[in-house]
């Protein structure tokens, strides 16, 4: 995560979002860990009707 945050940087980009799983704790603790602020909880639904 490292290389793509100084890539984008470097590149002249001012906002990054990223995304993880909401039980991915290793995930959000390396965004953390680079400086990245939580903003958001989301949940998604989905059902299969099978169509």
């Amino acid at each position: 995560m490292n290389k793509g945050t100084s890539v984008l940087s470097e590149a002249g980009i001012t906002l990054i979002r990223a995304d993880t799983d909401i039980n991915n704790v290793p995930m959000a603790n390396a965004f953390k860990r680079q400086g990245y602020n939580q903003f958001a909880i989301r949940r998604d639904y989905g059902i299969d009707l099978g169509c």
